[in-house]
C-alpha cells in the first residue's frame, strides 16, 4: 500500500466516526427534548423569526399567508370536530403541497393598517397556514377557503 492510500483510509474512517458521533448527539438531543425529527425541523425553521412581533416578519420566508380567524363555518363543519378538520387539512397539505409550508396558531390583533401583530394580552386566536409556493397557496384556498 502506498502512503496516500493509507492517508485516505484514515481520513475516511475519521469522517465516518465524526458522522456517527454527530448522529448520536442529535438523536440524544431529540430524545432529551421529547421531539421527533419533524418537530425539531419545525422548531428550527430558518424561514421563521420567533422574535418577530408582526406575522409578516414572523413568516419572513413564506410569501403566502392564509388566515382562519374562526372555527365556525366551512371548512370546520365538514368533519365531526374542529380537530378532525384541522388534521384533514394538515394531511391534505402533506400530500399535495410541492414546496415548504407550515401551520401555527397565534394570538394576534390587527393594527390600524390591517397587519397582523402578535398580542398575547388583548388579541384573539387565529390559525395561520403559510406557503412558499403561490400554486400551493392557490390550491389550498380553492380546497379549504380562508382569508
Amino acid at each position: 500500500m502506498r502512503t496516500p492510500d493509507i492517508q485516505k483510509m484514515v481520513n475516511d474512517m475519521t469522517t465516518n466516526l465524526k458522522n456517527k458521533w454527530s448522529f448520536y448527539r442529535h438523536a440524544a438531543y431529540l430524545k432529551n427534548q421529547g421531539w421527533t425529527e419533524e418537530q425539531y425541523q419545525d422548531y428550527n425553521d430558518p424561514d421563521r423569526n420567533q422574535r418577530a412581533s408582526r406575522i409578516k416578519d414572523y413568516y419572513h420566508g413564506y410569501a403566502h399567508i392564509v388566515v382562519f380567524e374562526s372555527s365556525q363555518g366551512d371548512p370546520w363543519t365538514r368533519f365531526g370536530t374542529w380537530i378532525d378538520s384541522y388534521h384533514a387539512i394538515e394531511e391534505w397539505c402533506k400530500e399535495n403541497c410541492k414546496d415548504k409550508w407550515r401551520t401555527d396558531i397565534h394570538r394576534v390583533i390587527k393594527d390600524y393598517w390591517g397587519n397582523w401583530e402578535m398580542n398575547d394580552i388583548g388579541g384573539s386566536d387565529a390559525l395561520f397556514f403559510v406557503f412558499k409556493d403561490v400554486n400551493d397557496a392557490f390550491m389550498f384556498k380553492l380546497k379549504w377557503g380562508g382569508g
